[in-house]
Parts: C-alpha cells; sequence; structure tokens
C-alpha cells in the first residue's frame, strides 16, 4: 500500500512533493463544472455512438438525470446508451466484472458488424 500510495510523489531537497499539477487539476474541476455535454449527447457526431453504464445500485442518477438520458437517446436515434449493470454499485468493475465485460463485448461486437 505504502509503495502505490508514492506514485505519486516526488522527493525534493525540501522533501516529498505531489507530481501532479494541482493548478492544472484546479482548471480542469472548474472547466469540468462549467461543461454541459446534453446537447452532444443528442446530437453525437455522424458515426459515434456513446455508451454509459449505470451502476444498479448508485444513488448518484436522480430521475432529472434519467430523464435526460432518455431524451438524449430518442433524439440521438439511439446513437446514445445508457446500460444499467445490475448488482453493482459505484465500482462496477469489481461489484459484476462478468455483467460489465458482457454490455461491452455485445456493444463492440455491434459496433464491429455494422
Amino acid at each position: 500500500m505504502a509503495l502505490w500510495m508514492t506514485t505519486n510523489l516526488r522527493r525534493t531537497p525540501e522533501g516529498f512533493v505531489f507530481k501532479f499539477d494541482l493548478d492544472g487539476i484546479q482548471e480542469m474541476i472548474v472547466d469540468y463544472l462549467h461543461s454541459d455535454l446534453w446537447a452532444f449527447l443528442s446530437r453525437p457526431p455522424q458515426g459515434v455512438n456513446v455508451h454509459f453504464v449505470r451502476a444498479e445500485l448508485s444513488e448518484r442518477w436522480t430521475p432529472d438525470i434519467l430523464e435526460k438520458f432518455a431524451v438524449a437517446s430518442a433524439e440521438s436515434k439511439n446513437r446514445t446508451k445508457l446500460h444499467v449493470l445490475e448488482k453493482a454499485g459505484h465500482w462496477v468493475h469489481v461489484d459484476n466484472p462478468e455483467g460489465l465485460f458482457q454490455i461491452f463485448e455485445n456493444n463492440l461486437y455491434e459496433r464491429a458488424s455494422e
């Protein structure tokens, strides 16, 4: 654990400091919070399909967000898709790896056969 935690540190004469550009991270967070991509999801570029995986047990998906996904899916002619991964919370790859793999496999195959 200690080795993993130190992978983002570097030694300086003054001691250890983060390797991260903390100012850059703050700029990216501010930019993210000001981004509204619903229009993109409603009209993705030709040839682009957008897939989201929703963890069934996650409490972060409000009815408003689910409605926005339904509208985006309809407006995009189902090129924006929301998949529900059963029996999964936030850590989808840990909670239901087989189900997550199945979503990937089904949709990669679908794309490859188009």
